[in-house]
Formats: C-alpha cells, sequence, structure tokens
C-alpha cells in the first residue's frame, strides 16, 4: 500500500491506523525528518515497512516509486493519495509559478500516480483499490478532507 503525504496530517494518521492493523505502507513524503519520526513509531518499524522522500511535483518519478513499491512488497494492493500543496493567495498574488506548482502537485501527480497504481495493480492480476483525498474551503474558512469521488470504481484485471 503506498500513502503520499504521509509524515503528518491525515496522512499520518491514515497510515497509523492501517499499519497497526497489519498492512505493510510505503509512506512518501517530502518531510524527510516527519517520515523517520513516523517509521520509528510504527509496528515492525523500518524493517516492515518504505519511507521515501519524493518531490511528486517530478511526474518522472512517480512510476519509478510504485516500481519500487511493487519490489519491495511483492505487488501494491492500495494507492491513497492524501499530498497536495496549498497556499492560501489571493488571486492578485499567483504567480505562474505558484500555479504551476500547483497543478503539478494536486493534478498532474494525482493522476499519473493513479494510472501508474492502477497499471501495477492489474499487471499482479489482484486488483486494488485508489483513494484520492483533496481539501476545500468551507464556510467557516477551515479545510475539511472530502474524499474525491470522479468515476470510482474497483480496479481489476478484468
Amino acid at each position: 500500500m503506498i500513502i503520499t503525504g504521509a509524515a503528518s496530517g491525515i496522512g499520518r494518521a491514515a497510515l497509523q491506523l492501517l499499519a497497526e492493523a497489519g498492512a505493510r505502507v510505503y509512506a512518501v513524503d517530502r518531510d524527510s525528518s516527519g517520515l523517520d519520526s513516523l517509521l520509528a513509531q510504527l509496528p515492525g518499524g523500518p524493517d516492515r515497512h518504505v519511507g521515501r522522500v519524493v518531490d511528486l511535483a517530478d511526474t518522472q518519478t512517480l512510476e519509478p516509486m510504485v516500481a519500487d513499491a511493487v519490489a519491495a512488497f511483492g505487488g501494491i494492493r492500495a494507492l491513497i493519495n492524501v499530498a497536495a500543496l496549498l497556499r492560501r493567495e489571493s488571486i492578485e498574488d499567483v504567480s505562474a509559478q505558484s500555479w504551476d506548482q500547483h497543478v503539478d502537485v494536486n493534478l498532474k501527480a494525482t493522476f499519473f500516480l493513479c494510472r501508474a497504481a492502477a497499471a501495477a495493480m492489474t499487471a499482479s492480476g489482484g486488483g486494488g483499490r485508489i483513494v484520492n483525498f483533496t481539501a476545500r474551503p468551507g464556510r467557516s474558512d477551515r479545510f475539511t478532507a472530502a474524499m474525491c469521488m470522479w468515476r470510482p470504481r474497483r480496479v481489476s484485471s478484468r
């Protein structure tokens, strides 16, 4: 199982619950020290779980990352995309670079990671699950997690 955004917040909480339930997890984040402290706290520690520092904006790293997870665990059955870039900027202050970073992390990385994971799940013959999280501003100006539900379906080998 691959979880992005694993070093903090919802990603960390989900990863901890799944690891406590017996799942082997491939934790991905850009925060190296956060990943190290997380792995040290998980049942089985770094001997059972894998942590990787990855820049999700670099789409060239995503397929090799999924291949590494497959090699580490003999396959993957789930991808949980939690990582996201969120900066509060007024529309006047959004630069082209900032816009590109948001698109690269929040859209492109999610899509290409889903594609790579679905291919790996299908190739294994066992299928799997993909869950994408997103944050959206609520009425109280707090950010709430919501599952992205665009055409959900089971990834299968059929």
